[in-house]
């Protein structure tokens, strides 16, 4: 499998021109979320176009691995968010975009870093071990933002 490199050309940039021009220009004329729709719609895209150009005919069994990663995602979050006000906002808003997020960047470090070796073992736990780590790192950070290292320091130091 050889990587495609136009899409994967195609794809960065158009992800950088949604985060680096578009998000901008939305950012400073909106007010809510709802507001940056096409700077959610170029990086989507731009992040499909380049998986489709890296995983080349494997691209369907990566989007069967986002759209799991989403699922597993939601159900963890559910699972461990307390019950209150606003839990089904926070099941949503963090669970959703944590799992594509996990699922893409797995992919990427999958077919880049890790050597496949067929009948191996050991590689599934690898690979488990890469996705549980991406994962608990991306939802650290949507959760609680750049406080993680301030958050961890302090539960330390008790």
């Amino acid at each position: 499998m050889k990587i495609r490199k136009n899409y994967l050309i195609i794809g960065i940039l158009i992800f950088l021109v949604g985060t680096v021009v578009i998000f901008p220009i939305e950012r400073r004329d909106s007010i809510v979320v709802e507001g940056l729709g096409f700077t959610y719609l170029t990086t989507i895209v731009g992040v499909l176009i380049a998986l489709y150009g890296l995983l080349n005919s494997g691209f369907l069994k990566g989007l069967l691995l986002i759209f799991l990663c989403i699922i597993m995602s939601v159900s963890f979050t559910a699972l461990v968010e307390d019950d209150g006000w606003g839990r089904e906002i926070v099941i949503f808003w963090l669970g959703v975009p944590s799992g594509a997020i996990s699922g893409a960047l797995f992919l990427i470090i999958n077919r880049l870093f890790i050597k496949n070796k067929p009948n191996s073992i050991m590689l599934y736990v690898i690979r488990g071990c890469v996705l549980i780590t991406i994962y608990a790192i991306v939802v650290s950070i949507m959760r609680w933002g750049g406080d993680v290292l301030f958050l961890l320091k302090q539960y330390y130091n008790r």
